[in-house]
């Protein structure tokens, strides 16, 4: 991902999806072609690469997971779901009867796309270092995805359709919009003043010098007045 060109060990989290979105696609693909197994290598190299790679298994957080986010993220699960159930069925007797989109591992490509999106909406909502990105990208990916299923409405195997289309470029501009909210709620509570405690401690000093003052003042009166 270009976004991790730039300085990479302050974005664990684009870096851990990068990984776990490799080893997925691997894994699906390889039933099919045996020769996605070389994904593992660019992996491999990847992690070993990666500036802090004890940060790819680290799972600290920003903040509070982002409820909005996580539950549209469900919601889209539910959505995706049973297309890329259908897409994988079409894939495995496509490869016996000889589709062409099979043979080309388009439907495999197309359910594993999806199970990516909600992979990275999770992700987002979590809220770790690299989230913002993720949820920006995840909100456009939705967007681009839903635009060309307008386009092409039901005229394609495997498309969306226009209603379902339509459906993916709303939930990705609630993508965007949660993350940007998200953002700016998470940069305010960082801005804010922490109050400070009084420290009652070194008050006591003060009070009992003041206390004693006074008894001195006092004593002093009545021996003057004798």
């Amino acid at each position: 991902m270009l976004t991790l060109l730039r300085q990479p060990e302050k974005k664990p989290l684009l870096a851990q999806f990068l990984v776990l979105a490799l080893s997925i696609l691997a894994v699906g693909v390889m039933f099919f072609e045996i020769r996605a197994a070389a994904l593992f290598i660019v992996i491999g190299l990847f992690i070993t690469l990666y500036p802090d790679s004890r940060a790819l298994l680290s799972f600290s957080r920003e903040g509070r997971i982002s409820l909005p986010i996580l539950g549209l993220t469900v919601l889209m699960a539910l959505f995706l779901a049973p297309v890329a159930v259908r897409e994988i069925q079409w894939q495995i007797m496509g490869m016996t009867e000889g589709d062409m989109h099979a043979l080309l591992l388009h439907w495999v490509g197309s359910a594993l796309l999806m199970i990516l999106l909600v992979l990275a909406a999770e992700l987002t909502s979590m809220k770790r270092a690299g989230w913002k990105q993720l949820g920006i990208i995840t909100g456009v990916t939705y967007c681009f995805l839903g635009v060309i299923a307008m386009i092409l409405q039901s005229d394609y195997a495997g498309s969306w359709g226009g209603a379902g289309g339509l459906f993916a470029v709303i939930a990705g501009m609630w993508y965007i919009l949660f993350t940007l909210l998200e953002a700016h709620k998470t940069e305010q509570k960082s801005l804010s003043p922490v109050p400070v405690p009084m420290n009652t401690h070194e008050d006591l000093p003060a009070l009992g010098a003041g206390k004693l003052d006074a008894t001195v003042t006092r004593n002093t009166k009545q021996l003057a007045e004798v």
